[in-house]
């Protein structure tokens, strides 16, 4: 295959065209507007009128504000959205802000002039511009400060906040992706896409973690874009009828969408030679479902580790319960008593940190103990005291030594040491 049909099969499973300009739903409490000075931020400049596309290709990749993994993050990115990038910097691509990230200006220093535009209005001195955030909620004046704008500049007004205004970045204020998320996508690929700008698709989902599979409801596959591909072959027909199949499944919760069917339909499709135009559209579709196939999988596994934890720490409750129970109706002595302290002898096990019961008259080891959270003790209350416990033990064989497994715990005495024996009666 040309480079150029490669290129052109690339454009068969991209985004379809739209702009995605959504306004940010986090509000901030903030303190009375400060007046602005110049304190060694540079002002703005125009951008680089040369550059290049990003694809992302990450679930819910945070764009950020500074070349830092530490820095805030302004929007959370969803896969196949696309970006303007300008230049490296280390690790990380500097981009222009795409449509529906913000940046935010004091209310009290912009003359607006109508609902979307406005005018710097100084006595003095310049404005700042704070750094915005879609995923974030924060006091404005704790943001970074992103450019400074002299008095007359137009901003464009996009929203407003607690006395803030949500404007589009000023030209010279860039935010970072790392490069780990997205791959570059040659100029006559994105040409492809009629001239349009190729849309960014924003994650609304919670948390800081950088990219992860959808774990509930996710979006359809991206839609085919409307390219010249003549469908009325025998092929492409078919693929025809399928299509309104795939957007119907992908409608579905991640778990109940059935792709296998699916796939065995469009892969004939992809693989023949006769059409091959209709054979690019119908190998997007399948690397799309694959995908998502994929996802499907991986929250198929982890749904059933986390219900088999969740049986397993039941099973554990339960067997602590009975044994409280037994222990109460037996009138059982404690399995062994001493100073609890943390052994550091004895490697973890399976609850994290063992702890040891020693004699604390000489320091002999009386026991082995750990402390299952289904128990629900406070260990760091009991740590030094003179404690008793229940519970069960089992030898383990990489530690080599004897374990108890913690039902039950009391605190015998307020200090490490035993309560001294009652005195002998007299003759």
């Amino acid at each position: 295959m040309s480079p150029a049909s490669r290129n052109r099969s690339t454009s068969w499973f991209v985004v379809p065209l739209a702009l995605a300009v959504a306004q940010a739903s986090a509000s901030a409490q903030v303190q009375a507007p400060e007046r602005p000075r110049a304190e060694g931020v540079p002002p703005a400049s125009q951008p680089a009128s040369e550059g290049y596309w990003l694809r992302v290709t990450g679930d819910a990749v945070n764009l950020r504000s500074r070349p830092d993994v530490n820095s805030l993050a302004v929007a959370r990115l969803d896969r196949d959205s696309y970006l303007r990038g300008v230049g490296i910097d280390g690790t990380w691509h500097r981009v222009e802000p795409p449509a529906g990230v913000f940046s935010l200006v004091s209310a009290e220093y912009v003359e607006r002039q109508t609902t979307t535009r406005g005018v710097v209005s100084l006595d003095s001195g310049t404005l700042r511009v704070r750094v915005g955030s879609r995923v974030s909620a924060r006091d404005p004046l704790s943001a970074d400060v992103q450019t400074l704008l002299e008095r007359g500049a137009v901003v464009e007004i996009i929203g407003e906040q607690d006395g803030w205004l949500k404007i589009a970045p000023p030209p010279g204020v860039y935010v970072y992706i790392a490069s780990d998320y997205v791959e570059r996508v040659p100029d006559d690929v994105v040409g492809m896409l009629q001239g349009a700008a190729p849309r960014v698709r924003y994650s609304e989902s919670g948390g800081a973690a950088e990219p992860a599979v959808r774990t509930e409801s996710g979006d359809a596959p991206s839609t085919q874009p409307a390219a010249a591909v003549d469908m009325s072959g025998p092929h492409g027909q078919k693929l025809a009828a399928l299509e309104p199949r795939i957007r119907a499944e992908a409608a579905k919760p991640v778990l109940e969408a059935d792709w296998a069917a699916l796939l065995s339909e469009l892969t004939p499709l992809a693989e023949q030679r006769s059409e091959p135009r209709v054979a690019e559209r119908a190998a997007g579709w399948v690397a799309q479902i694959q995908q998502r196939a994929q996802q499907q999988a991986a929250l198929r596994r982890a749904r059933e580790m986390a219900a088999d934890r969740a049986n397993e720490r039941q099973r554990m409750r339960e067997e602590i319960e009975r044994q409280r129970r037994q222990r109460a109706e037996e009138g059982r002595p404690f399995d062994a008593a001493g100073q609890l302290v943390p052994s550091f002898a004895v490697e973890t096990g399976k609850y994290g940190l063992r702890y040891k019961l020693q004699n604390p008259l000489n320091g002999q080891v009386a026991a082995y103990v750990e402390f299952p959270p289904e128990a629900e003790i406070d260990v760091s209350a009991a740590v030094g005291r003179y404690v008793g416990v229940w519970g069960t033990r089992y030898r383990d064989q990489r530690a080599g030594v004897e374990i108890i497994r913690v039902s039950d715990i009391t605190v015998l005495g307020q200090d490490a040491r035993p309560a001294p024996p009652a005195p002998a009666p007299r003759p």
